[in-house]
């Protein structure tokens, strides 16, 4: 029996690349079967795709002096559109955060840990929905009402 990560190997040569591009395409629908199978053979610019995702950590802030936002932070698949509404989340709370400092409201160490308690805690979750998705996305089954691809996106409570 061959092993998932055996299976899912990348060739390393882009040859080998697109002849297992059109093995995995058999049965694919039109348009999509056509415009894989008629991808040369000899092609040499077959690039592989390695998706990766980061689930949130908390992490040093050296007492207030960095933080992280955006993909730095919670760094996720593409399978639910959502990372760029994070990052643009992420920006809004650490402003909200940077006013209260500079007015003197909080200290600059409080402040960033108010925004790293909110956003670590939403990033952890939306990276690990979005890695479901990508699972969901590659298993016609899973595909429901409650699967991470399709299912409903609700605001944090901070939106």
């Amino acid at each position: 029996m061959v092993k998932d990560s055996e299976k899912d190997t990348i060739p390393r040569d882009p040859r080998e690349r697109v002849a297992e591009m059109k093995r995995r395409a058999t049965g694919f629908a039109e348009p999509l079967l056509s415009m894989i199978m008629d991808i040369p053979d000899d092609n040499t610019t077959a690039t592989g795709l390695r998706l990766a995702d980061f689930p949130t950590t908390p992490w040093d802030n050296l007492n207030g002096t960095v933080t992280l936002a955006g993909d730095s932070a919670h760094a996720m698949t593409m399978y639910r559109g959502e990372g760029a509404n994070h990052g643009i989340l992420d920006a809004a709370l650490l402003v909200d955060q940077l006013k209260k400092i500079h007015s003197g409201e909080i200290n600059q160490t409080d402040g960033l840990k108010t925004y790293e308690a909110e956003m670590q805690e939403r990033g952890h979750a939306a990276v690990l929905k979005s890695r479901q998705a990508a699972y969901d996305g590659h298993d016609w089954d899973a595909i429901n009402d409650t699967s991470s691809l399709i299912g409903k996106r609700l605001p944090p409570a901070t939106a």
